[in-house]
């Protein structure tokens, strides 16, 4: 899968403009196995690497200057 694929959701909120959030779903990333996807997560038992990737991809993906929180 590639970063093309990633689905996502983002909130109806009244937060001010600079405020932005949103919430991935599992489509989309290189992780395989119990953990295939997007997985995001560098605590669970995925391959680290796998991890990192999936953040780059989210990264450049909606362009953010630094890792999301």
């Amino acid at each position: 899968m590639s970063m093309m694929d990633m689905n996502w959701i983002e909130p109806n909120w009244s937060a001010q403009p600079w405020v932005r959030g949103l919430c991935t779903t599992r489509n989309g990333g290189v992780s395989t196995g119990s953990f295939a996807g997007l997985n995001l997560a560098d605590h669970v038992g995925d391959e680290l690497s796998l991890v990192a990737r999936n953040r780059t991809l989210l990264r450049a993906r909606f362009a953010l200057p630094a890792e999301p929180h």
